[in-house]
């Protein structure tokens, strides 16, 4: 079972949802390993997605994860700039 506490999981439609926002009765999912993921809100420990107690995730970790997830993100946007652009100076 993984140790790692998740802020974040992502829902049926494959978005990203903070434990603020996650409602105990939806279902929720690994980013990493595409496994469930509980919804803890409790008043003794700090909010979180954790795995069911079956499931061997043992990647890299939330904060890993969500580094390299934004910067693939903000390189696809470039990608796409530099597209147009090179599109746009064709054109004229």
């Amino acid at each position: 079972m993984s140790e790692v506490i998740w802020p974040f999981a992502l829902d049926t439609k494959g978005r990203f949802v903070w434990i603020d926002n996650a409602n105990r009765e939806e279902e929720y999912f690994c980013p990493e390993c595409s496994s469930k993921m509980i919804v803890v809100k409790g008043d003794e420990t700090a909010h979180h997605f954790r795995h069911h107690v079956d499931t061997n995730c043992g990647g890299e970790g939330p904060r890993h994860y969500f580094a390299k997830e934004t910067l693939a993100s903000a390189l696809r946007k470039q990608r796409k700039e530099t597209m147009y652009a090179q599109r746009e100076a064709r054109r004229h």
